[in-house]
C-alpha cells in the first residue's frame, strides 16, 4: 500500500459512511498528486533525452542527477497508481455490517 497504508488500514477500520467518505476524500488528494507527478515525470524524461548524447559511449555507466530524478519520478507515479487502485477495491468492497453476528 506505499507510504499510506497507516492510513488506508485507519479509514477502512471506520463504520460506514465516514470510511466511504474518508476514502473518497483521500482519492481526491491523491489524483491530483498523481497528476503533478506525471506533469514533472515528463519534464524530466524530457531532460533524460536532451542529456543523452547521440552516440552512446563505452564508458562504465554512470548514474547523474537525472537518473535519479527519473527513477524517483518513477516511483512516485507507481506509488500513486497504486494507491488509487487500493482505494478503488476498498471503495467496491463492502464491510461486513453486522460484525460478523450473522
Amino acid at each position: 500500500m506505499g507510504w499510506r497504508q497507516e492510513e488506508l488500514e485507519k479509514l477502512d477500520a471506520k463504520t460506514e459512511p465516514q470510511r466511504s467518505q474518508g476514502l473518497r476524500q483521500l482519492r481526491a488528494t491523491v489524483l491530483p498528486e498523481l497528476r503533478t507527478n506525471l506533469s514533472r515525470y515528463r519534464q524530466v524524461v524530457l531532460k533524460l533525452h536532451r542529456y543523452r548524447p547521440e552516440e552512446p559511449t563505452k564508458e562504465s555507466f554512470v548514474c547523474n542527477d537525472i537518473h535519479v530524478s527519473v527513477s524517483l519520478k518513477h516511483n512516485h507515479l507507481f506509488g500513486d497508481f497504486a494507491h488509487l487502485l487500493t482505494i478503488d477495491d476498498m471503495l467496491a468492497r463492502q464491510p461486513d455490517l453486522f460484525g460478523g453476528l450473522l
